[in-house]
């Protein structure tokens, strides 16, 4: 059959985590072995009272067969079903959708492919195969059998035979609930799953790789997302070198890899970030004296960031008067976390996993409590007194489900357990929602919901309202102000853009259109200190004496924009009915000073008319 990528396979759901350890001097497992002596296993005679009793209820699956099948593989299945049944008191579904079910249907498939040991099965038997031979031979209504079930068999197996290792950095698969990372490496709101390094067949590659990791998860203060991500970086380049050993490998082999990252990330950012993993990774080893020879990858393969127009990635104000129009009709959950992650722009995981006593309220205000895993920092964002009044009113009805709630989001969980809405669920159900809405972009185009841009919108209206860089670094919680500075490009260019809404008083002195960088920076510089008048801006600081007694529209200082063209055509009228006056009376200064202004005034009126 045609060949199909293994990354196109569904994921397998966290196993090792899982597996049941069972009291051996217990009662309860001698009368598993024996149960499980058996080839035919009757779910209605299942030693553990609560497993057997839902069986009994059971109309269509009374009973499991195992007979045909190899002694290994048979044994290797009843290992499966036994941890799954195991953990029935959890959950019923885990051990009958991801057991029970689909195994009925899968046996005589393995039965028919004859392998002696699950780890003997080809991905493509383990998936794609299975799903031909399922379609061929039973009715298409059964389309919700999970047909993951082999590749979940094949996975837990190699889970339970590393666990003969005492030492789990020896292991090809770590599980988190056996590391034991501090609680303020870890954001419970985002999934944390298991390191495996079942894929990498190069023993040298997976030995340094699981040096390096371990290294990090142990002796330093990193969060885990933080790790997770070089973990998935540096796992892509040493499969990607296949065979060939980290130290073997050729400049060449590199340029392959770069032109491989390429086609992998579509921004700069996550390009560079798989590289600077890459760099960290050879130095450590060079430190350890695993690397010898040259990186053969330096700081010139990096790409060179153009400017970050952030200001494109916020939602426009059009696209949130929409969203808060729908609002009311989301869930109550949803209606609250929107309306804090629009005001903050917080973080999405610093969102879902704000603590319950989250807001203050004192002298200085109402204040929102977060603690950032990624900065391993606490922070707090002031918040008006509406939002304040708004969260307290939702914490009275989380209360009443959960009386003990260390979180101020649950959703979709039972009440005993500790952990807060994942980012996915959140981000999926307001996508949904504005799919739902049809909010538009200001251009007429569906609006896409990404939950980042909100801290662009933040960092934007900061920008647009002079804030200084060194203040917006400390409200948008950045470690270092390297972070903030993408800003600053986009504030000199917002100022730009501003300008060219004005035209000067004088056509020989534009500051946007001249070529001396002196006078641009200065009239950048100042526009922060422009003085508003009836008719236009001074750009003139406030505290400089303007020299002028009479008209500023002769003035180089003074800049105007199609907003004031009515009060110039005014002001036009006015001074030709005087000039009608001085020449009756032969004012003959007056005439003269008059004509110059009316003049001018014409001048600016024609080239605002342009602008139309």
């Amino acid at each position: 059959m045609k060949q199909r990528s293994i990354e196109k396979f569904p994921p397998i759901h966290k196993v090792v985590g899982a597996i049941v350890e069972e009291d051996k001097s217990s009662i309860m497992y001698g009368r598993l072995n024996r149960y499980y002596k058996s080839d035919v296993l009757v779910l209605a005679d299942y030693p553990i009272d609560e497993v057997a009793a839902i069986f009994k209820k059971s109309i269509k699956y009374k009973e499991i067969s195992l007979v045909g099948l190899a002694p290994v593989l048979k044994e290797q299945v009843k290992a499966y079903m036994r941890n799954e049944l195991n953990r029935l008191e959890k959950t019923y579904s885990i051990a009958f959708y991801n057991c029970i079910r689909p195994l009925v249907y899968v046996i005589p498939y393995m039965i028919d492919v004859n392998k002696k040991d699950i780890l003997f099965y080809s991905d493509e038997e383990l998936y794609y195969n299975y799903i031909d031979y399922f379609h061929q031979n039973y009715d298409k209504k059964e389309s919700r059998v999970e047909f993951n079930i082999l590749r979940r068999i094949k996975y837990f197996t190699k889970c339970l035979q590393q666990k003969q290792y005492d030492d789990i950095f020896e292991r090809d698969i770590w599980s988190m609930d056996e590391i034991h990372l501090s609680s303020e490496r870890l954001n419970k709101a985002d999934t944390i799953s298991d390191f495996e390094f079942f894929a990498i067949e190069n023993q040298y590659n997976k030995r340094i790789l699981k040096m390096y990791l371990k290294a990090q998860l142990c002796l330093t203060g990193k969060a885990y997302g933080t790790i997770k991500s070089e973990y998935g970086n540096l796992t892509d380049f040493i499969l990607f070198l296949g065979d060939i050993n980290v130290g073997n490998h050729t400049r060449n082999d590199i340029a392959a890899y770069c032109e491989h990252l390429d086609k992998k990330f579509s921004r700069i950012a996550g390009y560079n970030t798989a590289i600077s993993t890459i760099l960290s990774f050879f130095k450590y080893l060079y430190k350890h004296e695993e690397l010898l020879t040259e990186f053969l990858i330096s700081e010139a393969d990096l790409k060179k960031r153009g400017v970050y127009n952030f200001k494109f990635t916020a939602p426009d104000d059009y696209v949130i008067e929409q969203i808060f129009d729908n609002l009311p009709k989301a869930e109550e959950i949803f209606q609250v976390m929107y309306m804090i992650q629009a005001w903050s722009g917080i973080r999405v995981s610093e969102l879902c996993s704000l603590p319950f006593n989250c807001i203050r309220k004192d002298s200085d205000g109402c204040k929102l409590f977060i603690y950032s895993t990624k900065m391993q920092n606490n922070d707090f964002v002031i918040i008006p007194l509406a939002l304040y009044k708004r969260i307290k009113k939702y914490q009275k009805s989380v209360l009443k489900e959960r009386p003990d709630a260390e979180y101020l989001f649950y959703y979709g969980q039972r009440k005993d357990t500790d952990k807060p809405i994942s980012s996915k669920t959140y981000t999926r159900h307001m996508k949904d929602y504005v799919a739902e809405w049809k909010i538009k972009n200001p251009d007429g185009t569906d609006h896409v919901y990404q939950s980042h841009s909100y801290r662009h919108k933040k960092g934007r209206d900061m920008v647009e309202a002079g804030i200084p860089l060194y203040m917006i670094s400390q409200c948008l919680n950045h470690k270092s102000m390297n972070m903030t500075l993408v800003y600053a490009e986009a504030r000199t260019e917002f100022r730009k853009k501003e300008f060219k809404k004005y035209i000067s008083a004088s056509k020989d002195v534009d500051p946007l259109k001249t070529n001396n960088t002196a006078i641009t920076v200065e009239w950048l510089r100042d526009n922060l200190d422009k003085q508003a008048l009836a008719n236009g801006l001074c750009c003139l600081p406030c505290q400089v004496k303007c020299p002028h007694t009479n008209s500023c529209i002769h003035c180089n200082n003074f800049v105007t924009t199609i907003d004031y063209l009515d009060i110039h055509k005014k002001q036009l009228e006015l001074l030709e009915g005087n000039l009608e006056l001085y020449k009756a009376n032969s004012y003959v200064s007056n005439i003269a000073t008059t004509e110059k202004d009316i003049e001018k005034l014409r001048d600016i009126i024609h080239r605002l008319e342009e602008e139309q």
